[in-house]
């Protein structure tokens, strides 16, 4: 098995070189499959290439892109932790996480946020790429009375990248408004 560190993506491939310096065939997969949908193609040629196949990433076993998710500082200094955190995700079922983005994609909660009248904290990680600070910040100035709070150098899971920022936050929060 070959794992290549591509800008800090791990691609898997597969390499098949007769030497001599052959001529170099590259075949990476189509949406939803990995490098195996080459398997009855590349024996055709036989000795005449080098061929290179290739998992893309979130694909086979190349790593998919949680960049988004975590932060570049989570994502190279707690390897294990991340790999747990992706095997989670990617054990989702398909149905569910789809139906889960379709709710996201079609709800339209501005007019219900503006409405809302109860202590509010929107808690947002500096380094979220999916609900970016802007976001948040600017659903927390829809809400009358809501407090907006940026754990720095956190993804889109401060609760996982900075669970004692985050646990502070809330015990504050909640003695300000609730405790009071």
């Amino acid at each position: 098995m070959h794992v290549a560190a591509v800008n800090g993506t791990h691609i898997h491939y597969r390499d098949i070189d007769p030497g001599g310096g052959r001529p170099v065939l590259v075949f990476s997969n189509s949406l939803g499959a990995d490098f195996r949908i080459w398997d009855r193609v590349i024996d055709r040629p036989g000795d005449r290439f080098r061929i290179i196949t290739y998992d893309k990433r979130g694909h086979g076993l190349s790593d998919g892109a949680p960049a988004r998710w975590f932060s570049a500082d989570f994502r190279s200094s707690k390897t294990a932790e991340l790999s747990a955190w992706r095997n989670l995700l990617v054990r989702t079922t398909a149905d569910g996480y789809a139906g889960t983005c379709a709710a996201l994609r079609d709800a339209d909660l501005t007019e219900s946020s503006a409405k809302l009248d109860v202590p509010t904290l929107c808690i947002c990680g500096s380094e979220d790429g999916a609900t970016t600070p802007d976001l948040v910040r600017s659903t927390a100035d829809l809400i009358p009375g809501a407090r907006f709070e940026l754990v720095e150098g956190a993804g889109h899971l401060p609760c996982i990248e900075a669970p004692d920022a985050v646990a502070d936050l809330i015990l504050e929060f909640t003695a300000e408004t609730v405790d009071a």
